[in-house]
């Protein structure tokens, strides 16, 4: 069967690649089949055979780089996020069958009427990848030989000193190249800034290499006793949110895309430009544990000495309640905050607010936090927005108390910031009298609660919590 055909095999469950390709080359494309096999419990391996032609998929940056010659045929390797195949006819060039290819976060489109000179081009012209992707450029230095303590020199040089690529010290010139030819800094730009006029806040508008975008802010905080302060840079993890809470402007935008590792990173770059950033929070855009192994990776690359080198306890992570991903946190990176988004303390309430609660239930919650707690032993952060006329009583303030009474945790109250969704649902901001009363029957229960009423300085640039979107 492989006398005049190629076939590439994929693993998606160690993300390696291999194409096993007869020696000789390849033709133009023009018709393709897939056929999808299931192997073992855990991984899934896709067979997909280009007849007539089929272009050359170990084009240096697509999908395969080193070869290796073995029985004939070429045994080609590298580290991929996904390969997919999309046939919509797989035997007819009219109908132009698409092939989507994803390596390490760079997605493109060739049609399957392209000859092989026009997809040659197109991975030519691939865009450069961000600098910030380590493990990327781990893997193209290990492939090019280059001893693995040059990568933390390039990463020490480029966050100490500030400087370009072609005077990292003691880097061979092969090193720089690859540098020049396949990095940049940042594959993302600054748009706009906002800044809020009491200056305690400034919202970045990021536009990603692809052209969507997405939003970070700057908060700042000030000790009136010591005349200092601290920075902490509220970033996105996806662009637009499957969640669909109804107070949130963000989930309106449903979800285009999850975040690699890099783009996340890159937020905390643009805001590094400004001023030195000493937290982090997984607070902006998206559900940060749909996307878990790109925040899992960033939040390795947050903490890594040779990069931005910050406490783990200042990172916090939120999530309205991804179960599974939570216990993995738990275990993968203990040293992170948690952060809740809880909103109600009663089933039905929090369902209404928070549609994934009726799959994610609080008892179940309950148990997940039990587990998470006696994994790491810290505290979570109870977030509950208060909303006018909604979950602000005092019935709904009992309810927090003897729920939170359970865990070791600290409760902050947000104070609704109004949304054009949240307008639809009849949802107001509550009154301060209202919060002030809430915060005092959720002590009675004997727990650190904390009002947050900063967070109502983001919005007149609409950079406060629950009011992120791009129209």
């Amino acid at each position: 069967q492989l006398s005049d055909s190629s076939w590439i095999l994929l693993n998606l469950f160690d993300m390696q690649t291999l194409v096993q390709q007869q020696a000789g080359g390849h033709r133009p494309l023009k018709s393709a089949y897939v056929r999808k096999r299931r192997i073992g419990s855990r991984s899934q391996t896709y067979l997909t055979r280009h007849q007539n032609n089929a272009p050359n998929f170990t084009q240096p940056g697509l999908v395969t780089e080193n070869t290796t010659s073995r029985d004939g045929f070429s045994l080609s390797h590298n580290r991929c996020h996904a390969v997919t195949f999309a046939c919509k006819d797989s035997q007819s060039v009219d109908n132009a069958a698409q092939l989507s290819v994803q390596h390490d976060g760079w997605l493109d489109n060739i049609s399957a009427a392209e000859t092989s000179e026009n997809v040659t081009s197109k991975i030519e012209g691939r865009p450069k990848r961000s600098i910030l992707d380590r493990a990327h450029l781990e893997s193209v230095f290990a492939e090019a030989g280059v001893k693995p303590l040059h990568v933390g020199a390039v990463y020490t040089h480029l966050f100490k000193r500030g400087g370009d690529f072609d005077s990292v010290p003691d880097l061979g010139e092969k090193a720089k190249r690859l540098l020049r030819e396949g990095f940049t800094v940042a594959t993302s730009k600054v748009l706009r800034a906002q800044e809020t006029e009491n200056g305690m806040g400034v919202k970045l508008e990021v536009q990603l290499q692809d052209g969507l975008r997405v939003e970070s802010v700057i908060i700042r905080h000030f000790h009136l006793s010591t005349g200092g302060g601290r920075t902490t840079v509220c970033v996105s993890s996806q662009v637009g949110c499957a969640m669909g809470c109804k107070f949130c402007a963000t989930g309106t935008m449903g979800l285009k895309r999850n975040l690699t590792s890099a783009e996340i990173l890159e937020q905390v770059w643009h805001c590094m430009q400004l001023e030195p950033v000493r937290n982090v929070v997984f607070m902006g855009m998206g559900e940060p544990l749909d996307n878990y192994p790109a925040v899992l990776h960033s939040l390795s690359c947050l903490t890594d000495n040779q990069m931005f080198a910050l406490a783990a306890s200042r990172i916090t992570v939120s999530t309205v309640g991804v179960l599974p991903r939570m216990r993995d946190l738990a275990v993968d990176f203990p040293k992170a905050n948690l952060a809740l988004s809880l909103h109600a303390a009663n089933q039905g309430l929090r369902e209404s607010i928070i549609p994934t609660a009726t799959r994610y239930t609080l008892e179940k919650l309950k148990a997940t936090l039990d587990f998470y707690h006696s994994q790491t032993g810290k505290m979570v952060m109870m977030e509950y927005t208060v909303i006018g006329g909604v979950n602000d009583s005092a019935e709904n303030a009992h309810e927090l108390g003897k729920w939170c009474q359970d865990f070791e945790c600290m409760v902050n109250l947000i104070p609704y910031n109004s949304t054009d969704v949240g307008t639809l649902q009849g949802y107001r901001v509550p009154t301060d009298e209202a919060v002030k009363m809430f915060e005092q029957i959720v002590k009675k229960y004997e727990l650190r609660v904390m009002v947050r009423w900063s967070s109502a300085g983001g919005r007149e640039v609409d950079g406060a919590c629950g009011q992120m979107v791009l129209k």
